[in-house]
Parts: structure tokens; C-alpha cells; sequence
């Protein structure tokens, strides 16, 4: 198989955990491999009806988790967690929204809660807004906001540390002129 885009990765000690999407019978779809510090590709696992933008391992006491985030080709940002080794089950898996344009780009997690980071159509469809969500390591929504200027907002990466989220992305709503502007966002990671 071949990534064909969106690729992102984490790593443990020795692992690659990296995500993506691969053209498959006519259609792409959401792949998630496990590739050893060789190269060697351990595990993969595919998964129709979705495109991965980013993924994240987490250790959540003594489990070894995956989170991995994109969009559902039905509509909405789409969030799933899995155990990182052996059946790859699925714990439990979220979608936000329903607009085709609206996907999760990033996430990260701090063992007890995760977040995710992505872009959404304006009410009026018009730009794209920033939005975030904040779910329990048990999938329970605790928390969604959206940051919109009136230009298009595009959130990459999200970074939990300490108390802290940082987000960072690019914005057409421009200061100086030119194309597009990169921003950085602090916020509590409660998300106030």
C-alpha cells in the first residue's frame, strides 16, 4: 500500500505510529500503520468512508493508546481512539458536524483528555472558522469552540503542555498584507 496524502506520524520507543489515506477499489480511504524503527511495516489498517489528517499516541495508565482525526466522507470531523497495539479495536469513535468541507487536522492528549483541532465553513459559508474540541479519554464531548475572523482561519497542529493548549495555523485575515499569515493561539486546556 502507499500513503497517498495528509500524512502525519508520532512515535513511541520503538514504533512509528503514522496516518493517512490510500487509494484502494476506486476510493481512498483512512489507513493507520504501525512501522518499526527498521522501516518495517508492523500492522496497518484501513478504513473506508474516511480520510486521517493526524494521529497521536497517548499512554493512558497502563494502555497504549491511538487517537487519529480527519473528516468522514459522509459529512463531519471524525475522531477515533484504538489501542495502539494488537486487535487495533475500536474504543470508541466521535463525529462532529455535518458538512463535507468540515475535518479535524490535529490531536493531542495529555492521558486524561484529548483535544482536537480542525476547520469548519462559516455560518454563512462564506470563510472557514478554527474549531476545537475537548473529549474525555471515554469520548465524552466536554467542550467545542470555534474562532472565526473574517478572513479564512486553517488550524494545522495542536500541542497540549502543562495547562496549556497551543494552536497553530495560517489566517487570510492579514495584517501586513500579502496571502496568508501564520498565528499561534495559547489557551487553558479547559478551553477558557
Amino acid at each position: 500500500f502507499t500513503i497517498q496524502s495528509y500524512l502525519d506520524c508520532d512515535a513511541e520507543q520503538n514504533d512509528i505510529f503514522a496516518c493517512g489515506s490510500h487509494y484502494v477499489s476506486g476510493a481512498y480511504k483512512g489507513l493507520v500503520a504501525r512501522i518499526n524503527n527498521n522501516g518495517t511495516i508492523n500492522d496497518h489498517q484501513s478504513f473506508p468512508n474516511c480520510l486521517f489528517y493526524g494521529i497521536k499516541y497517548v499512554v493512558e495508565g497502563s494502555y497504549s493508546r491511538l487517537y487519529v482525526v480527519g473528516k468522514h466522507n459522509s459529512g463531519g470531523a471524525f475522531i477515533f481512539k484504538t489501542n495502539a497495539y494488537g486487535s487495533g479495536n475500536i474504543v470508541w469513535q466521535r463525529r462532529l458536524g455535518t458538512s463535507t468541507s468540515m475535518r479535524w487536522t490535529s490531536v493531542d492528549g495529555d492521558g486524561s483528555d484529548v483535544w482536537a483541532v480542525g476547520h469548519a465553513p462559516s455560518s454563512d459559508g462564506s470563510n472557514y472558522d478554527i474549531i476545537i474540541a475537548r473529549y474525555t479519554s471515554g469520548g465524552t464531548l466536554e467542550r467545542q469552540m470555534r474562532f472565526a475572523s473574517s478572513g479564512h482561519d486553517f488550524a494545522q497542529k495542536i500541542v497540549v503542555d502543562g495547562s496549556f493548549i497551543y494552536i497553530a495555523g495560517q489566517t487570510t485575515n492579514l495584517s501586513a498584507g500579502g496571502g496568508s499569515e501564520m498565528f499561534l493561539l495559547k489557551l487553558h486546556k479547559n478551553l477558557s
